[in-house]
Formats: structure tokens, sequence, C-alpha cells
């Protein structure tokens, strides 16, 4: 028996509206910036709190969800996108101060 079975109607709805947000509205941003700082960009200083925000709230709602595996396919998918951002924005921060 998987999580999901185990929840209420209303937690299923909140994951799903927390799944369907991320797929919809903060996937496409993140994916921009990825593109961005693959092409050398700097990310700016609300670019970076949008991330820390998205981070922080599946951590909010990690405990809720641990266990399922749409959650667990999503954090997955938010982790390895934050991680290859900020570590190729942190790369090109630091070529550009080496100019």
């Amino acid at each position: 028996m998987d999580i999901s079975q185990k929840m209420s109607p209303r937690q299923q709805a909140t994951l799903s509206t927390l799944i369907r947000r991320f797929n919809q509205e903060r996937l496409p941003r993140i994916q921009a910036m990825q593109v961005r700082v693959h092409q050398g960009e700097l990310l700016g200083e609300i670019e970076l709190q949008y991330l820390e925000r998205v981070i922080r709230d599946l951590r909010r709602n990690q405990a809720k969800a641990l266990g399922n595996p749409r959650f667990e396919a999503l954090l997955s998918k938010v982790v390895a996108l934050y991680v290859d951002v900020t570590d190729k924005a942190l790369e090109n921060e630091r070529a550009f101060r080496q100019r």
C-alpha cells in the first residue's frame, strides 16, 4: 500500500496541487534559469531567493508526502535542477569576478 492510499482526500488534493503547480509554474522558470546559466549568465538575487523558496516549500511538505512516488519523483527532479543551476551559477560568478 503506498502512502497516497493512507492520505486523506484533502492531503491528496494538496499533494496534487503542489505537483501541478511545480510542473506548470515552477519547473518552466527553473528550466529557463538553467538555460541562462549554461549560456554563461549570472543569476540575480531575486532568482536565487526563488530557488530557495522552492526548496523550502518542498521541505515543508516533504513529511506529509514522503513515500508517495509522485512526490519523491518531484523532489528528486527539483534537487537535481537546484544543484545544476546553483553550481553553474556559482561557476559563472567566479569566472565573472576573475575578469
